[in-house]
């Protein structure tokens, strides 16, 4: 019964007021295709897009809000915090000589 019960309080159900996300870790070799869940320090919205970074300071990319009503983990939740950058924009100024094919590949 303990067991059960402890599995009960280690879930978030999401709220209107939560602000958890759907993110993919940001590699050198390119977007994880693995989702994590993350959730703002400082509570205000992000968009699809946005670059946070993790306590760890690890990169994340956010691909969509939770909806409400889903139930999310306790220790897969993530907190982050905004960057002032979205992913075209990081990758802008990360690979300045490559700036035309970025451009091209956003602009498709």
């Amino acid at each position: 019964m303990w067991e059960q019960l402890d599995l009960f309080t280690q879930q978030i159900l999401v709220s209107k007021e939560q602000h958890i996300y759907l993110a993919k870790r940001l590699t050198e070799h390119g977007l994880s295709d693995v989702g994590h869940f993350v959730s703002l320090l400082d509570e205000s919205e992000i968009l699809t897009g946005q670059v946070v970074v993790a306590e760890n300071t690890q990169l994340f990319v956010v691909e969509k809000q939770v909806v409400n009503g889903h139930i999310v983990q306790q220790n897969d939740l993530l907190r982050v915090q905004k960057t002032q950058q979205n992913l075209e924009q990081y990758l802008a100024a990360k690979l300045k000589a490559d700036y035309p094919i970025i451009r091209t590949l956003f602009d498709e």
